[in-house]
Order: C-alpha cells, then structure tokens, then sequence
C-alpha cells in the first residue's frame, strides 16, 4: 500500500478507526455503587459516585451516604444524601443493582451529613 521509504511525501497516512484507549468512547461514564469499609465480618458500606473505571475501593468522586447491614433497625441501615443522588442521576449517572434496591429504603440526611464547623 504505501512505499517502504516515503522521503518528503505530503500524503498523511489513515488512521485507524479507532483511535485513542478504549474508553475514550465513554468518557465521563459515573457510577453511583458501594466503598467497603469495616473489618472482617463486620462490613459496613459507603455509597460514592465514582468513575466507572476505578476499582471498588478506589478513589470516588463524591460520597453520597452510607449502608450498615449489621445495624439491627432496618429504619437506620441506609442513609443518604438524597438531593445529591437525584443530581447525580439527573446528569447521568448510573446506579449499580444493588445501590437502586437500596434508595428505595434510604433515609435522607440532608445537609446533615456534614460536620458542623465550630464558631471561632
């Protein structure tokens, strides 16, 4: 197809028809799923919105709530921050199997959540 030696030719060669890694075609795909934390037998869960890309434990874009399956009132197992959920599914973030099962039974925190800064 082309010469062995090509000296000073104008003609740019194809490109495949995919270039770039394998996710570009993706790009900016959220996941909204669960973090481990706990120690052995004694899980608890934190539910991020994280890239879909990185592993279980990895790094999260943001922590949304968290699910203790070990807390015996089913009222205070899963709590999240339901304003930030519903932005997250808004711009097309896709919540795993598990985590869509557990928003139907959340409690909303709020603002809650957040630590309260003290008054200087």
């Amino acid at each position: 197809m082309y010469p062995a030696i090509r000296v000073n030719c104008s003609i740019p060669r194809p490109r495949a028809a995919f270039a770039g890694n394998r996710f570009s075609r993706f790009p900016n795909v959220v996941k909204i799923r669960l973090k481990r934390f706990g120690r052995k037998n004694h899980a608890f869960w934190r539910i991020n919105a994280v890239d879909h890309r990185s592993p279980r434990d990895g790094k999260v874009i943001e922590e949304l709530g968290f699910y203790d399956p070990v807390n015996k009132d089913k009222a205070k197992q899963v709590f999240v921050n339901k304003a930030r959920v519903e932005h997250w599914l808004k711009i097309g973030a896709q919540p795993s199997l598990t985590v869509k099962q557990l928003l139907g039974r959340a409690v909303d925190t709020g603002e809650a959540a957040l630590p309260a800064v003290p008054q200087a």
